[in-house]
């Protein structure tokens, strides 16, 4: 089903779309015509955001090996994992809704930043209760080795790490991609010095412990933000329970695709950890580590892409919708090639940062290099799909990859270990960027894939962006800039 808020398949008049965005910009919500701020601008602001994430990601992933050893190193990032997908299950796509809904003028931020507070502790408090009877159970053997009050000390963080996703989709909804951005980065310098210290004096636990002590300071710093910045005309039960139901219906689909392909993407960590050593599921994390900062560029490009092709679907023409959507993929495909080098370095001098152990890391990354590079494409197709009102073809695309999946792990993560683990994971970032492709074409009526490849247009626009980052940078050392003239 298709949401959108005009009654028509039709385009309203220029006169009407204008009166529109005036009305919206008039607005006394903090943030309304936020959307004047160009994609552009909030994707930088996010890649500083995701950038700032990498470095502080990468920082903690070289203490925490040097700190735990590969066995320490594994035990913590399948607690990580554990967390990340207990929160994409418990979720239920509040946060989609929310951007959805706030972005287009029809739930008071206000109201939806303290609506969402209540959803995020009830349904952190069942996701965490649901986690310790797992992890005590011992999961099958996905747990293997790893001390239970490990598992029951990072579910504490779920309600935090979901009040501040909650907090973090109302500011984008809102066209406040700089208090997102603060947010997230607070979030990812905390996790560093909490679990770096806690660490260092307690072991896995100690930087467990750090790890939901992060979670709560991004999350109450969020709400601090809203407390003073959007104003709350009075908060009914009813109304709340029945706008969190409209987030959920709306949400639920694109969220659910985002659970299943979570799961796709940490499920090879959990079979791992039931049949190989310790060592081995610690050198596969830290290959999934340094991989995964090759997603941070086209995060940021598809966090700000989905509020925006949201509003679009509601206020502009279908021409303006049209171009969005293609420059958003064309951005994610010249991003690629960048990436792929970018990572290449990072696993050629992951032995020396993380330490010779780590050698078997190397060459587990460049088995999932394929995979990320498509993977991050697929991304910004998806934010794209959900944003123009399509959340069910996401959902469709992660039910039809995530089966077979499963299959290749169970059959070559036995058998290889961790170079099965990241060659069934490339070939499932690969299926899952095809299918989302298809569905792609249907959302938006882009049939022909030459005009996803980017030209001088997106050439220029990150030819401009450099220019804009350096030129400080040479003033400051006082070299010249010339105009590109002899």
């Amino acid at each position: 089903m298709r949401y959108a808020n005009r009654a028509s398949g039709t385009a309203a008049a220029p006169s009407e779309n204008a009166a529109l965005r005036d009305t919206r910009a008039a607005a006394t919500e903090p943030g309304a015509g936020a959307f004047a701020v160009s994609l552009a601008t909030g994707a930088s602001l996010a890649t500083l955001a995701q950038l700032a994430i990498a470095l502080a990601s990468a920082i903690l992933s070289v203490v925490v090996a040097r700190l735990l050893g590969a066995a320490g190193t594994a035990t913590f990032s399948v607690a990580l994992s554990t967390l990340l997908i207990l929160g994409a299950f418990t979720n239920v796509g509040i946060g989609h809704g929310v951007n959805y809904y706030v972005s287009r003028g029809r739930w008071r931020a206000g109201e939806a930043l303290w609506q969402v507070q209540l959803a995020a502790l009830v349904l952190g408090t069942v996701g965490a209760l649901a986690g310790v009877v797992v992890a005590a159970s011992g999961g099958g053997g996905i747990f293997r080795g790893a001390p239970v009050d490990v598992f029951v000390a990072v579910v504490v963080a779920l309600p935090f790490w979901l009040s501040m996703t909650y907090s973090g989709s109302v500011a984008l909804a809102l066209g406040r991609y700089g208090i997102y951005a603060a947010g997230v980065v607070g979030q990812a310098c905390a996790t560093l010095l909490c679990v770096a210290g806690l660490g260092a004096a307690f072991g896995v636990l100690g930087a467990t412990i750090g790890l939901v002590v992060a979670q709560a300071v991004a999350a109450l710093g969020l709400i601090a933000w809203g407390t003073r910045a959007l104003p709350v005309r009075g908060l009914r039960m009813g109304d709340c329970l029945s706008k969190l139901a409209r987030a959920v219906k709306f949400g639920s689909k694109a969220y659910a695709a985002n659970a299943l392909q979570l799961l796709n993407l940490r499920a090879d960590l959990f079979i791992l950890n039931a049949v190989a050593s310790k060592a081995a599921v610690g050198h596969y994390a830290v290959a999934i580590s340094v991989m995964t900062l090759g997603l941070l560029l086209p995060t940021a490009l598809a966090t700000a892409l989905l509020p925006r092709a949201a509003a679009f679907e509601a206020y502009a023409t279908p021409g303006e919708q049209r171009a969005l959507s293609i420059r958003a993929v064309r951005h994610a495909v010249v991003l690629s090639p960048f990436t792929a080098i970018a990572l290449s370095f990072a696993l050629l001098i992951a032995p020396v940062v993380y330490g010779g152990s780590f050698s078997p890391a190397v060459g587990l990354g460049f088995i999932l290099l394929p995979g990320i590079l498509a993977y991050g494409i697929g991304m910004v197709m998806s934010s794209n799909i959900v944003g123009k009102g399509y959340p069910a073809y996401v959902l469709y695309s992660a039910a039809l990859v995530t089966p077979p999946t499963f299959a290749l792990y169970l059959v070559l993560v036995p058998a290889l270990h961790g170079a099965g683990a990241a060659l069934a994971s490339t070939l499932s970032y690969v299926a899952m960027t095809v299918v989302l492709f298809v569905f792609f074409r249907r959302a938006t009526g882009i049939t022909d894939l030459r005009q996803l490849v980017p030209d001088k247009t997106e050439l220029a626009d990150y030819r401009n962006l450099a220019t804009t980052a350096i030129s400080p940078v040479l003033k400051a050392l006082h070299f010249p800039q010339t105009d590109g003239k002899a």
